[in-house]
């Protein structure tokens, strides 16, 4: 019944006989009366209210719109990460290096530290690609960041010690291992009881 049903509503109302593509065709049946005119359909309209946006027509990406302050959008992004840095190198000095803990925390940050100075340079590279001036500053700043990092990560290695006697003990440790009687050369000639045949 339910086909039967589909079936008829399929010729009732033929596919052909209705233009989905018509912007016309899909508006209300209505007749104006004398003296008023149809309304009128709006036809889409694409429009850019960016006032400082900038279109290219790129040949591979396509158009592309992109903002024209990106040079100090990428200076401010450049500020923002040299202060995340300096603010990395006052904690790791300020991390006492006599615990483990500590000192395994400073290494950790320090290679944070370096990433930051890494993405400092990234900064400078990509405003040297865009033709602005501000790389001219950001590049000295991102060698300066690489530098402090530098000198942190030798500070940190410099309290990176090992504890007291530890160096005593391995020490001890070869001494014995060397000198041991089971590393000796066993006399191949029997002895006169049998627990002289071997040491223990």
């Amino acid at each position: 019944m339910a086909v039967g049903l589909s079936l008829a509503a399929a010729l009732a109302f033929p596919s052909s006989a209705i233009d989905y593509g018509d912007k016309n065709g899909q508006s209300f049946d209505y007749t104006p009366e004398s003296g008023q005119s149809a309304p009128v359909i709006a036809q889409p309209m694409v429009t850019s209210e960016y006032e400082d946006a900038e279109i290219i027509d790129d040949p591979f990406y396509g158009v592309v719109v992109v903002s024209k302050q990106r040079a100090k959008n990428w200076a401010l992004r450049a500020v923002y990460l040299l202060l995340a840095d300096l603010a990395l190198i006052f904690l790791i000095f300020s991390l006492p290096k006599t615990d483990e803990y500590n000192v395994m925390a400073s290494y950790a940050l320090s290679g944070a530290s370096f990433v930051m100075a890494f993405w400092e340079f990234l900064c400078a590279f990509f405003l040297f690609r865009l033709g602005s001036p501000f790389w001219l500053y950001i590049f000295p700043v991102s060698v300066i960041m690489a530098v402090i990092f530098y000198v942190t990560l030798m500070n940190i290695k410099k309290h990176d010690v090992p504890p007291p006697g530890l160096e005593e003990t391995a020490r001890q440790m070869c001494a014995d291992a060397k000198n041991g009687r089971r590393l000796d050369s066993v006399d191949p000639t029997p002895g006169t009881w049998p627990d002289q045949d071997f040491i223990s």
